[in-house]
């Protein structure tokens, strides 16, 4: 996501990150994704609402149902640290879901 994004060094929309990812990866990180922990990971639902439609319209329905707006201004660091703290949460709860 990071490496793709032509915005590097500055702020830039959540929205130019996740429109950087390709969509195969986008499609094959939803089927992955349990829907369970979605509200709790913007950037994952972000990605799902991209794999579900295109790059042109899946933030409106992002902006509807998440409490973030695509438009959010990130740094490059923050939405790598985003990424990486949604990581530990979905596999921490997946590993709770195989221990029950």
């Amino acid at each position: 996501m990071l490496s793709e994004s032509k915005a590097k060094g500055k702020d830039s929309p959540l929205a130019t990150y996740v429109n950087a990812l390709p969509a195969e990866w986008a499609r094959e990180r939803k089927a992955k994704a349990g829907d369970s922990a979605l509200d709790l990971t913007p950037l994952s639902l972000a990605i799902v609402h991209r794999a579900n439609s295109d790059t042109a319209s899946w933030q409106q329905y992002f902006d509807a149902s998440s409490g973030m707006k695509s438009s959010t201004q990130l740094t490059a660091g923050r939405t790598a640290r985003q990424a990486y703290v949604e990581a530990i949460l979905l596999r921490t709860l997946a590993d709770a879901d195989t221990e029950e």
